[in-house]
């Protein structure tokens, strides 16, 4: 996952626009509201916001049935609170690997990305229209990060879980360092997910946009 930063006129391009991709759509048809709304911040903060309000006005009825069912009410919102802040939903790992990843290209950590890429993993961009394997991302990746660390931002995470295996995400970010002449170039990617027995790894990533002009545009 490099960030297509050998170019000369970078100032001739706008750095912070890059091409958004299409809106994620989920192959099975199903959205992930209800697992958002119970289990995702901030859905799941205002769903238990919601059920506590209605404890507490329950609670201050002078009926007993009510009252009762007020504290029936309250202990289940506080089980439900307590939950949310324990599970993490798919698409909630989804977003949090694929910022690790883009985090590990940038400071060159090996190990994290060994964990993260699956074996058979493959990245496209500008560079590399062929793709590299995940020997050869990391490698590369230690080659010119190390020596020349980029700060990056990562401005974006959309997530579409297809199913308990198959996941897709969108990742936006933006990327300077001294190869880039200071300047920040923005660039969105594709990335694959497959889910295996140790959680989520990467089985692809794709430069689908950047604001500087790629190969082919």
């Amino acid at each position: 996952m490099y960030l297509s930063l050998l170019y000369p006129t970078l100032a001739q391009h706008n750095p912070l626009v890059a091409a958004e991709p299409p809106p994620l759509v989920s192959a099975s048809g199903s959205s992930g509201l209800i697992s958002s709304l119970l289990f995702e911040t901030p859905g799941a903060w205002f769903l238990a916001f919601t059920l506590l309000i209605a404890a507490i006005a329950l609670l201050t009825r002078p009926q007993k049935k009510l009252k009762y069912g007020g504290l029936v009410l309250f202990l289940l919102t506080l089980v439900f609170a307590l939950a949310q802040h324990f599970i993490t939903t798919d698409r909630e790992a989804i977003t949090i690997a694929s910022r690790a990843a883009a985090t590990a290209v940038a400071k060159a950590d090996s190990a994290e990305l060994q964990r993260l890429l699956s074996s058979d993993f493959k990245v496209t961009y500008s560079e590399a229209p062929l793709g590299r394997n995940k020997e050869e991302t990391i490698r590369r990746a230690v080659e010119v990060f190390r020596v020349h660390p980029p700060e990056i931002s990562i401005n974006d995470v959309r997530v579409i879980v297809d199913n308990d295996r198959f996941a897709r995400s969108q990742l936006n970010l933006t990327a300077r360092n001294d190869q880039t002449g200071g300047y920040p170039i923005a660039s969105w990617w594709i990335l694959n997910w497959e889910k295996v027995s140790t959680g989520w790894q990467l089985t692809s990533a794709d430069l689908f946009s950047s604001s500087i002009p790629l190969q082919g545009q």
